[in-house]
């Protein structure tokens, strides 16, 4: 048996006839305020413009960072896990190992400089998921 064409047409239909977008509470708002008055923009806060690339203030950052890592992977316990998590067999012990050595260098990243917490602590989180995939 055949798919009765009427069914066919019907999401089709519905797709233009319903907004998503133009929920209740949308039209609400928008019928309540004047043209041209939209208050839940002047509600918001403006986001803090980042610095752009290159700027003394994010190469700051870099080298700082930079030498923080350098400082963290010249430890001894830091070297001796890295080469845990080079040599080790298998799947899983590697990303144990990997887990280890990375926990350990980023935590010797924030001890030899504070101001990186924030940083170390995003950049680790980031290595952990892919770490957990």
């Amino acid at each position: 048996m055949g798919m009765n064409p009427r069914l066919l047409i019907l999401p089709a239909l519905l797709s233009l006839v319903f907004v998503p977008e133009a929920s209740a509470r949308t039209l609400h708002r928008t019928r309540k305020h004047p043209a041209g008055e939209n208050h839940s923009l002047r509600s918001r806060k403006a986001t803090p413009e980042l610095p752009s690339p290159g700027s003394p203030i994010l190469d700051d950052e870099e080298q700082r960072y930079a030498a923080a890592k350098e400082a963290a992977q010249a430890d001894l316990a830091i070297q001796q896990l890295k080469t845990q998590s080079d040599q080790a067999a298998g799947v899983e012990p590697g990303r144990n190992a990997a887990i280890a050595y990375y926990r350990a260098l980023f935590q010797k990243i924030r001890e030899e400089d504070r101001s990186l917490t924030e940083r170390a602590n995003l950049t680790e989180a980031a290595v952990m998921r892919r770490l957990n995939e």
